[in-house]
Order: C-alpha cells, then sequence, then structure tokens
C-alpha cells in the first residue's frame, strides 16, 4: 500500500487527502470512486481507516474492496486515527501498510515518519500519542527531519485536529504540543481528519490547516464556529482534497463526490 516515492525534481504532480472513511458506507464507495478518477499519485490518509476498532478482519470489505482500483495505481500513506488504534494498538495498520522506518528513535517504526515526493518533504504523525511524548520525542524528531530537508513544499499529516469548527472542536493536544513545532519548521500545510468535514484556515503563523475528514463516515455539524480563523468550511457531502504542485506553484482543491469543486487555493513561492 506505501512504497518509497521514485519522482524527483520540480515536474507537475498532484496528491490526494482525506480520512474518516472506513466503515462501508456509500459516502465511502462514493469517495472511492472519486478518488480513482482524479489525477492523484498518491492519497494521504488522515487517520481513521478502519471503524470501529481498526480489526484486522475488516480490512478486505473496508478497504481493500472500496479502493481495489485505486491501489493499483495510487500510492496510500497512512496516519493512525483513534479508531485505528482500538484494537492491538494499531496492529493492523502498522502490518498492511509499509512505510518508511525513519521516525524518532526508540519508537514503533511505522508510526511517525516521513518521505520525499518531487519537491515536497511530507511527514506522517501519530497524533494518539501523549501530550508528553509530542512535545518532548515527536515535535523535536520532526523539526529536525524538516530543517533536513531541502524541499520547496513541506508538508505534515495525522488525525486529531488542532484547528476546526466541526463536533470535535480544537484538539488541545496537539495545538500546545505541535502547532509550534509547525511554525518553526515553516510548514506549507499541516492536514488532519478526526472532524468529518472539510475545513482551511487562513494562514496562521506561515501555516495553512486543513481538515479533510469527510471521506465516508457520517458528516458533522458545524458545531464550534471559528471565524477569527476560518477560510472556507463544508459539511454537506463526502467528498477529498486535492493538491497539485508545479515547481514553486501549488492548487489546493476540495471536491465533493458531485465533481463540484467547494474550494480552490492557490499559493505561489
Amino acid at each position: 500500500m506505501s512504497k518509497v516515492n521514485k519522482r524527483v525534481g520540480n515536474g507537475p504532480f498532484t496528491f490526494a487527502v482525506f480520512g474518516d472513511m472506513g466503515a462501508g458506507t456509500a459516502g465511502q464507495l462514493q469517495v472511492a470512486r472519486l478518488l480513482e478518477r482524479s489525477a492523484a499519485e498518491f492519497l494521504l490518509i488522515a487517520g481513521d481507516i478502519i471503524y470501529s476498532r481498526g480489526e484486522e478482519e475488516h480490512y478486505d470489505l473496508r478497504f481493500f474492496e472500496p479502493y481495489r482500483a485505486a491501489l493499483s495505481r495510487i500510492t496510500f500513506w497512512p496516519a493512525l486515527g483513534n479508531h485505528d488504534v482500538g484494537s492491538k494498538d494499531g496492529a493492523a495498520a502498522l502490518a498492511v501498510f509499509d512505510v518508511p522506518l525513519n521516525g524518532p528513535a526508540g519508537l514503533q517504526g511505522g508510526r511517525n515518519y516521513s518521505f520525499d515526493y518531487g519537491n515536497a518533504h511530507i511527514a506522517a504523525i501519530d497524533s494518539n500519542a501523549s501530550a508528553e511524548m509530542l512535545k518532548n520525542v515527536i515535535g523535536p524528531w520532526l523539526e529536525k527531519d524538516m530543517a533536513a530537508s531541502t524541499a520547496t513544499w513541506k508538508f505534515v499529516f495525522f488525525h486529531h485536529a488542532p484547528y476546526s469548527s466541526s463536533g470535535h472542536g480544537e484538539n488541545a493536544k496537539i495545538r500546545d504540543n505541535l502547532v509550534p513545532f509547525f511554525s518553526r519548521s515553516k510548514i506549507d500545510i499541516v492536514f488532519s481528519g478526526h472532524d468529518h468535514s472539510y475545513e482551511r484556515t487562513r494562514p496562521m503563523q506561515g501555516v495553512t490547516y486543513v481538515v479533510s475528514g469527510n471521506g465516508g463516515q457520517r458528516l458533522y455539524e458545524h458545531k464550534h464556529p471559528h471565524p477569527q480563523y476560518t477560510e472556507v468550511f463544508y459539511n454537506e457531502k463526502h467528498g477529498l482534497t486535492l493538491v497539485s504542485i508545479d515547481d514553486r506553484r501549488l492548487t489546493l482543491r476540495h471536491v465533493n463526490v458531485e465533481g463540484k469543486e467547494i474550494d480552490r487555493w492557490e499559493q505561489v513561492k
């Protein structure tokens, strides 16, 4: 499901982002078809791959079957959600996906890792970790990892959203312990899920935060509005986020399962 990507240079490429999907719903199947039709070369999964507890026995019907066509062409990169670690602390996901074992020393491999694709450097974080672990181990690892990269674009993805206006709202553990590392590391976009909606913030200390959690599970209400930082919020239909990079130009789009473009945002370096 994952492998070390080989693309190098500044040539154009597109990737997809979504999470909160593996419940066998009609919404999941619709997003899977949307992914198949997209130009995405890889997918960042923002957690909750398998409901309700990440059980190994559900992977065939709730992952391999829905994404059968996409898996033949698209590389799937996972981050662990809270539902993924309910059974055996995420053992099934860690066995299914083959990811780089370059995370923090002393922590189980596969939970935190990074990779390069074209002129982008991308890191996955296990946001289920304790506040102490995030602040003292994972955050410093991320900062060092990003500092070592000369990539034009830098992204991070994980499950629990530090900034969100939907059902769960802001996750204080992530906000207080990881956001300072994102700012210092000059991350371009931080992707998360957990709230079953789509949301893009205005840049905060140079970092844009995107929740792409409408990948298939039931949608959440706009329960905790944050007009001070929210640029776009959407919870009407399931969908996915597409990011296209062409050298120093980035175009982010969110598309719903009807093919309607909900959001478009461009950034040029």
